[in-house]
């Protein structure tokens, strides 16, 4: 019968180098994700006209004058006021969606 210690094992260098090929692996999904969330933090941040750096009261102060400038009742009263209405409409829902993604990921 076989003792349980003469099963083959693995190395320390082989482990070492198996640590440091899980570790670039994790590493470079972790900068993929961020580059990602970065990408998206910067295109939300273009819809409301900021910047970075960015603090939330000013993402707040944004969202505010933007909900004045684009909601839809403001175009009521207005000729052609379907078209801009539409118009408001489709730029208050990025704005609102901005402002979501933004509040819940800053």
């Amino acid at each position: 019968h076989r003792d349980l210690h003469s099963f083959p094992t693995r190395r320390s260098s082989d482990l070492e180098r198996a640590n440091k090929a899980e570790w670039q692996e994790y590493r470079k999904r972790r900068s993929q994700a961020a580059s990602g969330t970065i990408a998206l933090k910067s295109k939300h941040l273009r819809v409301l006209g900021l910047s970075e750096p960015v603090h939330l009261l000013d993402i707040k102060k944004a969202y505010r004058q933007m909900a004045r400038d684009f909601h839809p009742d403001k175009f009521v009263s207005e000729q052609n006021s379907d078209d801009k209405r539409a118009a408001a409409a489709r730029q208050m829902r990025e704005v609102n969606a901005a402002y979501d993604w933004l509040r819940s990921n800053t």
